[in-house]
């Protein structure tokens, strides 16, 4: 099963909208989450139809920012159960191909320290109440686990991390590297002052 997690920094905007059509009409995914999308629901359903072949949720971003959306391809894979919050959706998901189910988070953590702490205990408290040992926590948290995963900027280890680090320890989670690996988003700025993680 390919999962695709994108940051998409505004799905609505007309050369993101075509660019995100493009790329899905190339691809080989099954599930594709979004982070950022800042639309609204009734938008991003919207944009779900314009998608041959796909079907989808969207969670609204909240002002200018914030924002998640899931498409998956029907023809492959099963969704239900799906919950949503201003930083999570979830849902399980089943393959028509075999046998393998799971839980999946897409996530779009917070930046305050309050809500991250808070993000991290409810998810803490839903992975445990589901009972399953099979499930994926993806997207955009905000935060890092390692310095390692940062290109410039402040190099220290914050609370949040170490916050970050302990989440991650108890749920049991594998932190993968990305297929095409680290360094996705930028801070957009020149020289020394780029920041990448």
């Amino acid at each position: 099963m390919n999962i695709l997690n994108w940051n998409v920094r505004g799905l609505m905007a007309p050369e993101r909208h075509r660019m995100v059509k493009r790329h899905l009409e190339k691809v080989a995914c099954d599930i594709i989450m979004f982070q950022e999308t800042k639309c609204c629901t009734t938008d991003g359903e919207r944009f779900v139809n314009h998608c041959r072949g796909w079907m989808g949720t969207f969670q609204n971003a909240e002002g200018p920012s914030g924002g998640l959306g899931i498409l998956w391809n029907p023809n492959t894979i099963n969704v239900s159960g799906v919950n949503k919050s201003k930083n999570w959706i979830s849902c399980q998901i089943q393959s028509k191909l075999n046998t393998s189910s799971f839980l999946l988070w897409s996530i779009y953590g917070p930046s305050h320290t309050v809500e991250k702490t808070k993000l991290w205990e409810d998810l803490n408290q839903q992975i445990r109440q589901s009972g399953t040992k099979k499930f994926i926590v993806e997207g955009d948290f905000n935060e890092i686990m390692d310095l390692s995963e940062k290109n410039r900027g402040m190099s220290i280890i914050s609370r949040d991390m170490l916050d970050f680090r302990e989440f991650v320890q108890k749920i049991e989670a594998v932190d993968c590297i990305p297929s095409e690996g680290w360094f996705k988003w930028t801070n957009r700025r020149m020289g020394f002052t780029n920041i990448t993680e």
